[in-house]
């Protein structure tokens, strides 16, 4: 199974990124595979996703997109 993940901040809280890699780690059990993450320049909205492999085709995914 894999996890997808999205975190928002305005800029009274924490950066995105910083709540993206705790939402990660705790998917970290639905995704055995790899991690991605990406960001925005303000670091006000990040995409996530732990990815399983289970298809040899599965080597050429990349998240999130």
């Amino acid at each position: 199974m894999s996890a997808i993940s999205v975190a928002w901040s305005d800029s009274k809280q924490s950066p995105a990124r910083i709540l993206q890699e705790s939402m990660l780690a705790a998917l970290a059990q639905y995704g055995a595979g790899s991690r991605f993450s990406w960001a925005d320049s303000a670091d006000t909205i990040s995409l996530g996703c732990t990815l399983s492999g289970f298809l040899p085709e599965d080597r050429f995914d990349r998240q999130p997109l």
